[in-house]
């Protein structure tokens, strides 16, 4: 009988032990998948700013594709009071919005920042200057832990500037949290809702650009317009310009486009 009893105790005691070698492997395993899942994960976050935007992303297509363009002229305005709007913590109907806001160094590379608002959650921060040819540190920077029971978004104004702030709000310990100032424009800048935009008619086609005659005395009364899709047009079409506003003096004057659409009056 006291052979039988050590025998189990035995076997009881080589199965505890097989049991803690398991334990220990698995748990180092689990760890070992959560760290490289945390990576992974680490790594689409930083990335969805390189994938959707391409190397090469000139300021006329920041503007065609809706982003706040910042400097000396300040494009689609219209989308930074829409998301302070949508997104600003006393609107009974906050909700989920997304903001990019591009600024270019004067070599004309692009800064580019995403500003994210998730609904009962908070905002996310993400900044890329890896298109900085002369930057100093060249990263993808991401910031995920701004709550919305904390911060709220406001546009506040010194003597220069204006800037676009996350702000905590009223109550909230100064001590624990400060506010996380994104970016700013200058009060001089000339603001755009969108974009400047002209009327007119194609009074010639080119094989990558059309001339079109306007009544705006700004411009002239023919502007030399690029257009790739040139063949698409013909003499008499009626047209709507959107353009940087920046004019090149020569005849027919020359324009930075955004877009061209054809209408009909």
């Amino acid at each position: 009988m006291k052979g039988s009893v050590k025998i189990a105790l035995i076997i009881v005691g080589v199965i505890v032990i097989l049991g803690l070698i398991f334990a220990t492997v698995y748990f180092n395993k689990l760890q070992t998948q959560d760290y490289k899942l945390n990576e992974t994960n680490e790594e689409n976050v930083n990335g969805q700013i390189l994938e959707e935007i391409p190397e090469e992303y000139p300021l006329t297509q920041a503007i065609k594709d809706g982003c706040l363009v910042m400097g000396n002229r300040v494009y689609n305005m219209d989308s930074l009071n829409e998301f302070v709007e949508n997104t600003r913590a006393d609107n009974p109907n906050r909700q989920s919005d997304f903001l990019r806001i591009v600024m270019y160094t004067i070599e004309g590379d692009p800064i580019i920042t995403e500003l994210e608002y998730e609904k009962d959650v908070g905002y996310t921060l993400r900044t890329d200057n890896t298109r900085d040819a002369y930057g100093a540190d060249p990263k993808v920077t991401v910031s995920s832990d701004i709550p919305s029971d904390i911060y709220t978004v406001e546009l506040q104004e010194d003597d220069q500037t204006v800037n676009i702030v996350l702000q905590p709000k009223e109550g909230v310990s100064s001590e624990k949290y400060g506010p996380i100032t994104i970016d700013g424009y200058s009060k001089e800048a000339t603001i755009y809702g969108t974009a400047p935009t002209f009327e007119g008619e194609v009074t010639e086609v080119n094989d990558k650009s059309i001339v079109v005659k306007t009544d705006d005395q700004n411009l002239g009364d023919a502007v030399s317009v690029e257009a790739e899709n040139a063949a698409d047009y013909k003499v008499g079409d009626r047209v709507k310009v959107t353009y940087t506003g920046t004019v090149l003096e020569t005849y027919p004057a020359q324009v930075y486009v955004v877009d061209v659409e054809k209408y009909q009056e």
